[in-house]
């Protein structure tokens, strides 16, 4: 299990992705994004660290979680390729 932060064009629908492998990922990403359209030669991967902290709230001080733990929060973590979440620029 890997994480993998995918997006379209560089900054465009980020999306965090558990999968096996980043064929997986990117595949996955294809299907369930972009619905099948679009081109492979746009899509932008890197691996994400299971200890890197995400922003999850905002709301007077600021919310941090490791990707890791949001899978562990995930009700079908064993489940995969799926989206755990979707990123901001």
């Amino acid at each position: 299990m890997e994480f993998y932060k995918v997006a379209y064009g560089g900054d465009s629908d980020i999306k965090m992705i558990v999968a096996t492998n980043v064929y997986e990922a990117v595949g996955y990403y294809l299907i369930e994004v972009m619905n099948g359209c679009g081109c492979m030669d746009d899509i932008v991967y890197e691996e994400m660290s299971p200890i890197e902290k995400i922003e999850v709230s905002r709301i007077g001080i600021p919310v941090y979680k490791t990707v890791l733990d949001m899978h562990k929060e995930h009700k079908d973590n064993w489940l995969t390729p799926y989206i755990l979440c979707g990123l901001d620029n």
